[in-house]
Formats: C-alpha cells, structure tokens, sequence
C-alpha cells in the first residue's frame, strides 16, 4: 500500500517523514491541495532505481541489436561482462 502524506507533513515534520522514508524504504508520495505533486525516497532506494533503470536500458539495446542481427561471440561478451563487473568494483 503507498504511503500517502500532504506536502505540508514535509515542511512540519521533516524529521518524522524522512525517518519514515527510511524505515519503511517505501517512497512517500506528497500530495498539494489533494493532488499527487512529488515523492519523496532515500538516496539509497534513489540509486536502486536508477542502477535498475540502466539495466533496464542496456537490456532494451541488446534486444535492438539482436533483432537487427548485431551479435558478439561468447568470449566477447563474457569479456566484456568482466570488464564492466571489474569497473564497477573499482568505483
């Protein structure tokens, strides 16, 4: 089930919602004058979506590229696979 708050609860109890946030790792949606408006999420669930998003993206490529025949061998691709998890090991 969402979590539902007015806008106001934010600028009045910053503290109370952003524990919210945090405790229930859900985004908080915020309404103004009874209509959606903004959500409100931790940095840390922000990065989830956003690193889920790219791969996302990624996979929507890999799929436009195998449709149009633009394939790599295994190697490659294992390879490449490598490289990537040893790049963002090192970030």
């Amino acid at each position: 089930m969402p979590i539902i708050k007015p806008a106001s609860e934010l600028r009045n109890n910053y503290v109370a919602m952003t524990a919210l946030a945090k405790e229930t790792r859900q985004p908080i949606y915020l309404t103004k004058n009874g209509t959606g408006d903004m959500v409100l999420m931790t940095m840390e669930e922000y990065d989830k979506r956003e690193a889920l998003l790219n791969i996302y993206e990624s996979l929507s490529e890999g799929e436009v590229a195998l449709k149009a025949g633009k394939t790599v061998s295994l190697d490659q691709a294992s390879k490449a696979m490598l490289d990537t998890i040893k790049a963002y090991k090192a970030e």
